[in-house]
This record gives structure tokens, sequence and C-alpha cells, in this order.
């Protein structure tokens, strides 16, 4: 671990235990009081965690800091607030056919956008404890720390890892882990929301008992070969919805698409920032240049727009564009705020740059 990442990683508080026998807490932030959960894994694969840094899928919790120190790995995440399933059906014993429906379907989706991925990611731990409801009636599917990424030609899986009953035959060494075998945990998991048992000692009864008995063949090659398939047979034939189910965004997160100053939905508030948006766009269009004719001078004027212009949508993080730069992953503010400066400075050159450069070409 570097020093960068030791200090980073001090920022982290440690707060309360969630889970110490799997190394989860929770951790609060010492600079800005966010609160996160913290996870110390001794079982993992770090590409799934840095992927998944990079590249959010929603259903997913965020994945903020990935540290990797002493054979173990540091995992920062989204906090969540919710009740696990496992929760829920050791309460209830069952859930109603539409609840057990409207979950599997979330939770199939979710694991779609898993396997979607470039290379596709095999969450290999699919169960009731890994997966969180949220007051909202979403779901978030937890704990990658078993998954791994799929390439082709992988051999067997060389050890056991997922949990009994969930885990699809070929996780025991017979095979090697891809899409079918999340299909075979999601079949068993259909099952047990709809009896609260195991495939095998109570199979669910109507339109559900062959979907369920497909999806857990002991054969992957008799599988339902991909979600899609599955969920086409859930509906009979008819061909299903599969656009995302939108996630419940983090605070922070919530208005990044729209342009700063109105990150809001106080309309009221817009006023000030519609008024130096306005003033800006007078400004470049009244600008005037020095023995220059009309069409050198419109140029300049527009230079100067989308100079400006962008410049604050990247300062404002317009559409999570830090996240490119990396300055989200800055967690010191100061730090953060001069990184943001420079990067400013390089945009206004760049478009300065490229002015000159049109100048030289069409007006020298």
């Amino acid at each position: 671990m570097t020093l960068d990442e030791k200090a980073r990683l001090s920022c982290y508080q440690t707060i309360s235990v969630l889970n110490e026998e799997h190394g989860v807490f929770v951790a609060q932030h010492t600079e800005n009081r966010q609160i996160f959960v913290k996870k110390i894994l001794s079982v993992y694969n770090r590409k799934v965690y840095e992927y998944l840094k990079v590249n959010h899928i929603p259903g997913i919790p965020y994945i903020y800091e990935v540290f990797e120190n002493d054979g173990k790995l540091i995992v920062i995440e989204e906090y969540i607030k919710g009740e696990s399933l496992q929760s829920a059906l050791e309460e209830r014993g069952h859930l109603t056919e539409e609840m057990a429906l409207f979950y599997f379907r979330q939770l199939s989706i979710i694991v779609q956008r898993l396997h979607k991925a470039v290379p596709p990611i095999i969450h290999r731990d699919i169960k009731p404890s890994n997966v969180l409801m949220m007051d909202s009636g979403q779901i978030r599917l937890l704990d990658m720390n078993a998954a791994r990424q799929q390439t082709p030609g992988a051999g067997q899986d060389t050890r056991m890892i997922g949990t009994v009953g969930y885990a699809a035959p070929e996780q025991y060494g017979f095979a090697a882990s891809d899409a079918r075998t999340d299909i075979y945990a999601l079949g068993v998991l259909l099952n047990v929301m709809l009896t609260g048992c195991l495939p095998q000692e109570k199979l669910a009864q109507g339109r559900y008992q062959s979907l369920i008995q497909r999806a857990t063949r002991l054969e992957p090659g008799e599988r339902f070969q991909s979600i899609a398939d599955m969920l086409h047979a859930l509906d009979d034939g008819i061909e299903v919805n599969d656009e995302p189910i939108e996630p419940e965004v983090p605070e922070k997160d919530r208005f990044k698409n729209r342009l700063p100053g109105f990150r809001t939905d106080e309309a009221y508030k817009w006023i000030w920032p519609m008024a130096g948006y306005l003033l800006l766009l007078y400004g470049a269009l009244r600008m005037e240049v020095e023995n220059a004719g009309p069409l050198q001078v419109w140029l300049n004027r527009f230079v100067v727009l989308a100079m400006m212009f962008s410049i604050i949508l990247f300062s404002g993080n317009y559409r999570g564009a830090h996240r490119l730069f990396g300055v989200d992953r800055i967690r010191t503010k100061r730090r953060k705020i001069w990184t943001i400066v420079v990067i400013d400075c390089l945009i206004a050159m760049t478009w300065v740059v490229m002015l000159l450069t049109v100048e030289k070409a069409f007006f020298v």
C-alpha cells in the first residue's frame, strides 16, 4: 500500500461493527462525515472490485475505494439502509407470489448487467443474505467477494466458493463458472422465496415449477443459457421489458446530470444561476477583437463561450466528469480543489491553442 493510499484509508474511521466474522464495518469519513461500509476481505478478486469502482452497475453498491495490503482487500463502498431478504424469510417463512416475482425480476436484471460487463462478471454467491430490500421497494445485490471475471477458455473452478444449496455443481470443481452458474442460484432463490425451502426439500408448484427445475439442472447445458432466456420463459414466451430499473441514487449524485446551479428541486434557487449563464452568454456575444474581421470575431466569441462552459461543466462535475480524471478518488478537499483548478487551466489552454491554430491557418 502506497503512502497516498494509507492517507486516504486513514480518512475512514470505523464507528461500528456489522459483521466482525466477515470483516464488515461501518465507517465515517473524517472530513465530510459521510457514512460508508468498510470491508476487509481475505477471499476476493481485486479485478472485479477495480472494474466496479470505475464502471458502476446499477443495483450494486457504489465502490469508492479499493486497497490491498498484506494479502487482504479493503473495500470502501456505499452504505445502504434496508432489510436483508434472509431476515424477511426468517420472519415470514416465504413471500407472496407477487412479491417473490417482483424481487426476482429486479435481481435477474441486476445479474444480467453483471453478465454484460466486459469481461462478464459472475457473482457466484447469490443467496438471501446477499440481497438487501430497501424501503423504496428496490433491491441491491451485495458481497462481490466471491465474484470472478469470466475469461474464454478458463478451466474448472479450483476451489469451492459459494454457499451450499445455492452453489451450482460446477462450483465444486466440476467445470468453470459462467452465467449459467448464477442462473442456477437464481432458480434456487426463487424457490426459496416462494416456499421457504430449497428445491430438493420442497419444490414450488404451479407455473414456476418447470422454470425452477430447468434453471437448477445439474448440467449447465440443460439450464437456461442466459438471463434473457429465463425472463422470456417466466413470461410464457412474452418478451419482457429489460430496461434498467432506476436505482436510488445517492444524494450527492442525484442531480449530477443537471447543469451546475440547477441541481435542486427548489425552482426559486435557479434564478441566480440562470442570470449568470445569460450574463456569460451576453458577454461572449458582445466581445470585440481588434483588427479582426467579422468571421474572426465570431470565432473568438464561440471559443470563449465554449471554454467558459467547459470549465463550468467540469468544475460542477456535470454527468460525473470528475470520474474521467480520477478527481472523485481524491478524498482530501484541498487536493481535490487544486486538481480541479489545474484541469480547468488545461481546458482553457486547450481551447486557446485550438483558437490560435485555426486563426493561424485561416486568418494570418
